[in-house]
């Protein structure tokens, strides 16, 4: 069964639901706290880390769900952020939107903020 990516309550829905949410964790703890460090909070925690700051509610390419999906799915390359869609797959990046998920509220505001 395919997710579909273009609705942002479904994401709601998944970051809300532990099954997705533990699995997200999962596969976040392995492949992306290198960059976005455990806490999720990157450069907000640390100065020195890759990754920008995951909890907070500005966000470089978009905040709604569907696009952090696109994020997550499509990379950063000249931040050094992978396409992991074709190596996830679909639902294993979705399980990690609703992972990021989990830490915010629906309906928080969202500033797209330029990366320095």
């Amino acid at each position: 069964s395919s997710i579909d990516v273009t609705n942002d309550d479904n994401f709601w829905a998944m970051s809300k639901n532990g099954v997705f949410v533990s699995s997200g964790k999962q596969t976040f703890d392995s492949l992306c706290v290198q960059c976005h460090l455990p806490s999720l909070r990157g450069k907000g925690e640390n100065p020195a880390a890759v990754g920008p700051d995951l909890t907070d509610t500005a966000w470089i390419h978009g905040g709604t769900p569907k696009e952090v999906y696109h994020t997550v799915a499509t990379g950063v390359l000249a931040k050094g952020m992978p396409a992991w869609e074709p190596v996830l797959g679909q639902k294993k990046v979705a399980e990690v939107v609703a992972y990021i998920l989990s830490k915010h509220q629906q309906g928080e505001p969202i500033a797209v903020q330029v990366s320095p």
